[in-house]
This record gives C-alpha cells, structure tokens and sequence, in this order.
C-alpha cells in the first residue's frame, strides 16, 4: 500500500511498545512452543512480532507495504516473511 510506504520511517520511530502486544499476546497464549502465526499486514513486526517470537513461536509475516515489508525483513531476517501487492 503507498500509503504505508510513505510514513514506514515515521512508523518505526513511533510506534509504541505497547501497541496492540495484550491483544496479540491473548491470542498466541495458548499456543505452543514451535506453533506457526502468519502475521497478516505484520508492518515492521516491531512490536508484536517481537513478543511472538519471544514466546517461541515460529512467525511468517505478510503486509501489502514493500516498505514496510523490508523493514520487517530487516528487523527478523531469519523469519519467513512475503510482500503481497495489491
């Protein structure tokens, strides 16, 4: 999404650590360890991919963003992660 593409760097340096983390982790909570999550529209996957993973689950994240997606990349480059245009 260009929108998205347009504001990633603001995005980053912006986004609370808290946004969004109690509802995400209530959904991975009665996970196990080694579970898969897709992340769908996973942004910069900072900050509530970085509490999947540190849960032990196994995350592939998703977002319309190229921007955004390569941010994501950069953040977790050992996860599975794909660019899905519009």
């Amino acid at each position: 999404m260009h929108e998205y593409d347009q504001i990633v760097s603001w995005h980053a340096a912006n986004r609370g650590d808290s946004v969004g983390v109690a509802e995400v982790e209530a959904f991975v909570r009665p996970l196990r360890r080694g579970s898969r999550v897709l992340d769908v529209g996973c942004g910069t996957g900072v900050p509530r991919t970085r509490r999947v993973v540190g849960r032990g689950l196994d995350v592939c994240g998703i977002d319309s963003s190229a921007r955004m997606m390569a941010a994501f990349r950069a953040n977790f480059p050992g996860l599975a992660a794909q660019y899905a245009s519009v």
